[in-house]
């Protein structure tokens, strides 16, 4: 994925809450009811710095935190930096787990996928398992440290199901949960690969999904007169997606991520669409 600036929006506006780890599920429909507690309402930045480059001026990381906080996102989503996590990447993520509970922020971390990292793809097969093994079991250690590290997601997920098997899903899922069960983790889907057949391989060791909106529906089928030009049309688009989107994932969180500097002008199709579902789950 092009490492561009987004936001992710809770498809349920509801005040999240932190979950006490110790009654969060390792499995089952407990575990998604705590998810939808935790997650409902999240309204995250990804990480693009727009000139708060905290990795080279430690001191900027503080402006950055409180400039996120005071647009109105609630939560940070901070990358490696580059394309594994290792002890450096770790230890600044814990200044930042450690800045942002100060300012008030929540914090999710991302996992680069072997399709976005040489070094991964050439990793022999066992050893970049144990890679994803680790580092999911380091991030729930600062999970159980700092309440306000609430989840983790994996860019491009869909991209990378031959890599991603459920096998290793589940040893994943069962060595991080072990540790730290409050942790949650939301891969990015993109629409091609959010599928029924997704949630019944892969649903026991997701807490949910994060969707990437890029009209891949092939539109003109179910859009009359589709111009994709057209906004308003856009937003029909969008609506029909994520409808059928909600419908597949059932119990399991879905937070919509929009690329703003492309679809800013959709925003507020997707708020009426999150505030409506808000309203019928009360």
């Amino acid at each position: 994925m092009t490492r561009t600036t987004y936001v992710l929006l809770g498809a349920l506006l509801f005040t999240p809450l932190l979950v006490v780890a110790e009654e969060v599920p390792r499995e089952g429909p407990a575990r998604l009811d705590a998810a939808r507690e935790a997650l409902s309402g999240t309204v995250s930045k990804f990480e693009f710095i727009q000139g708060y480059d905290f990795r080279k001026k430690p001191e900027l990381l503080r402006p950055l935190m409180e400039a996120i906080k005071a647009r109105g996102f609630d939560t940070w989503d901070q990358g490696s930096g580059g394309s594994l996590w290792r002890e450096k990447e770790l230890a600044a993520l814990e200044e930042s787990l450690r800045v942002a509970r100060e300012v008030g922020l929540r914090v999710w971390a991302t996992l680069t996928p072997p399709s976005e990292s040489k070094e991964l793809v050439q990793m022999p097969l066992e050893q970049r398992r144990n890679y994803y093994y680790t580092v999911a079991e380091q991030f729930a250690r600062l999970a159980a440290k700092y309440p306000n590290f609430v989840a983790f997601t994996c860019d491009d997920f869909s991209h990378n199901f031959r890599f991603f098997k459920p096998e290793v899903m589940a040893e994943m899922a069962r060595r991080w949960r072990a540790i730290c069960p409050r942790l949650m983790f939301l891969p990015l889907l993109y629409h091609p690969g959010v599928s029924e057949r997704f949630f019944k391989d892969y649903g026991p060791y997701v807490d949910g999904i994060v969707y990437h909106f890029r009209a891949e529906s092939y539109p003109p089928a179910v859009i009359p007169a589709y111009d994709p030009k057209n906004f308003e049309m856009y937003g029909d688009v969008m609506r029909h997606e994520l409808e059928k989107v909600r419908q597949m994932a059932g119990k399991h969180v879905v937070i919509c991520g929009i690329y703003v500097w492309y679809y800013e002008k959709l925003l507020a199709n997707l708020l009426q669409f999150a505030m409506s579902h808000s309203r019928q789950e009360e």
